[in-house]
């Protein structure tokens, strides 16, 4: 698989359902490289790395996660292993750390699932990357901000701002404003859980008024192609539209699996 070329400095690895992979972003600084996210797996971080080397980039010195879910941060592990430095909210960050305590017997897993730790459709998806929850290692960041944090890459400017949104309430906004280009995760997505609509509608809100403000031309989302803004506030108002008439928000976990 190929990193696709959204901007002179920003390239993308495409998502892939069949095992909940997400997009994995590349910033090129004039100093600094940036990968967004980490990754479902080592082996899915193995493949980002092995398309930079491909297409004669440099691996990056830095990673920046958009929220703890397992497939944006399981691959932590890879990038530990090549000396990539991950940055990470404090939300984030204590997330990680609670995670790294798992076990992941059979029963353990099961009780998770009981008392709404997790959800069916992540521990399918797990099993279907790796195989066996033998294979798991969680690791936390190497460095923590909150609210918000501004990285001078050299010739381009990265600002990560902390977000409670409606998928969850560690989301990260990355945003490079000389590339008008800002990268989403699954800011605007589902809640793993239930929640009640009219705080889904309120943090959607939030949400819209703070990309509003930041007015990007380009959007990456966690699980999706690049799209223009516009595309984005379209989806996010029929989100509203949908919430609006029912009492909870059904998560997509819920949909039957293909």
């Amino acid at each position: 698989m190929m990193l696709n070329k959204c901007t002179e400095r920003i390239w993308v690895l495409p998502p892939d359902p069949a095992t909940d992979r997400p997009s994995l972003g590349y910033i090129q600084g004039d100093r600094h490289r940036v990968m967004v996210d980490a990754g479902n797996s080592p082996a899915h971080a193995l493949l980002f790395f092995q398309a930079l080397e491909a297409q004669g980039l440099p691996q990056p010195n830095l990673c920046v996660l958009t929220h703890s879910h397992w497939d944006h941060t399981y691959g932590l592990a890879e990038l530990r292993h090549r000396g990539v430095y991950t940055i990470a909210c404090r939300k984030t960050q204590e997330d990680l750390q609670n995670m790294a305590l798992w076990s992941w017997t059979e029963e353990a897993v099961a009780d998770r699932l009981r008392r709404g730790l997790d959800v069916p459709f992540c521990t399918t998806m797990i099993l279907e990357e790796y195989g066996t929850y033998d294979a798991l290692e969680i690791v936390p960041a190497d460095l923590v901000f909150e609210d918000l944090l501004t990285l001078d890459l050299g010739g381009i400017t990265l600002n990560l701002h902390q977000i409670n949104g409606p998928h969850t309430p560690d989301g990260v906004l990355v945003h490079i404003p000389e590339e008008k280009t800002l990268f989403l995760g699954d800011a605007d997505g589902n809640p793993l859980l239930r929640v009640p609509a009219r705080q889904f509608l309120e943090e959607l809100s939030n949400l819209r008024k703070v990309l509003e403000s930041l007015n990007p031309l380009q959007v990456i989302p966690g699980h999706g192609p690049p799209e223009t803004f516009e595309d984005t506030l379209v989806e996010m108002e029929a989100s509203a539209k949908e919430a609006a008439q029912e009492l909870y928000r059904i998560p997509y976990h819920e949909a039957p699996l293909p």
